[in-house]
Order: structure tokens, then C-alpha cells, then sequence
């Protein structure tokens, strides 16, 4: 069979929380790091401008989903802040040999404007995290428990939940945050 003789020892890919998707397949002898940020290193690296995937449906919602969504997420943040996510298309579990107990969906990913965060990227990722971290939580108390109290100091979004905010709101939380932690 040349489809299971073509997929034979390619792994599937995961989305790291840094934005950073991971290909395994044994053509690259290991693991092929595929990243929003286009710089030369030891390791394998590929910036892509856009690609086209497909993954388990649930997945592919959480990354598509826009805020104020239940599914929207950690993966949604971190990915959208460097990519535009277009949830394409639902494939039915009938169209593989043997079928699998989910669904899948195809998801196409396009690199939007943005080279650099206007914020210190790595608090960025730690803010994010934060926030979702106590997920029905008011953004006071989900940031607190990683940042402290901020000394009384109150942001406008405190009163507000994670899945509320967008990409821009959570780069304004992190310089706030920046300026404000102790």
C-alpha cells in the first residue's frame, strides 16, 4: 500500500507554548523545529509562511477559536499572535482504514504581520500561562498567584476572565505586567 508505505515512520507534530510546532518524521533524522522566529541555530529550523495541516478536530478548534470562546486557550494565544488560523474543514472518522474514535480537521495557518511582540516575549508566554492557568478565574486572581499582588496596583482587565482578551489585550497585560511585578 504506497499511503501506508509514504507515512511509514513520520510521527505526528505538537505545538510547543512557545508557538513552536515539532515535526518528528525519520526523513530529518529527528525532529524538524519549525518556528515563528527565523534565526540560524544548531537545531533544524524552517519559518513558514503559511502551511496547511491537518489534526484531531478538538485541536484544531481550540486553535482557530477567536476570544470569548470556552475553547479558546494557551495554544490560541501563542499561536495567533504569529499566525492567522482558518479552521478549513471536518474530516469524518470513515475516510481511514481502520477509523478513528475522533475527528479529524483540516486548519490552514498563515504568518500574519507580526516579527516582534511589542513586549518581552518570554514574560508574554509566563503571562499567558498564568492567566489560563485558573481558567474561570478574574485575571486578578490567576495573575496573582504566579506575580504577587502588584502592590494594590489594578489593571483594567483584572475584572475580566483569560478567554476574554485577545492577542493585543494580553501584550498590553504583559508591559503592565512588566512595569508593575516585583
Amino acid at each position: 500500500n504506497p499511503k501506508k508505505e509514504y507515512l511509514k515512520g513520520k510521527k505526528a507534530f505538537i505545538f510547543d507554548m512557545d508557538g513552536t510546532l515539532y515535526l518528528e518524521t525519520s526523513a530529518c533524522d529527528g525532529a524538524l523545529k519549525i518556528s515563528h522566529r527565523c534565526y540560524p541555530s544548531a537545531e533544524k529550523r524552517l519559518c513558514f509562511e503559511h502551511i496547511t495541516v491537518m489534526i484531531q478536530r478538538e485541536v484544531a478548534v481550540r486553535l482557530a477559536e477567536p476570544p470569548g470562546s470556552k475553547e479558546y486557550g494557551i495554544l490560541s494565544v501563542l499561536l495567533q499572535a504569529w499566525y492567522d488560523i482558518e479552521y478549513l474543514f471536518t474530516v469524518g472518522e470513515q475516510v481511514f482504514n481502520p477509523p478513528p474514535k475522533v475527528k479529524s480537521a483540516v486548519i490552514r495557518l498563515v504568518r500574519n504581520q507580526t516579527t516582534k511582540l511589542d513586549c518581552d516575549e518570554q514574560l508574554f508566554v509566563k503571562v499567558v500561562k498564568a492567566s489560563f492557568g485558573q481558567r474561570r478565574k478574574m485575571l486578578r486572581n490567576s495573575l496573582k498567584s504566579v506575580f504577587g499582588d502588584f502592590g494594590g496596583a489594578e489593571h483594567r482587565f483584572f475584572t475580566q476572565r483569560a478567554e476574554q482578551l485577545s492577542v493585543a489585550d494580553f501584550v498590553e497585560l504583559t508591559q503592565w505586567v512588566a512595569e508593575n511585578r516585583r
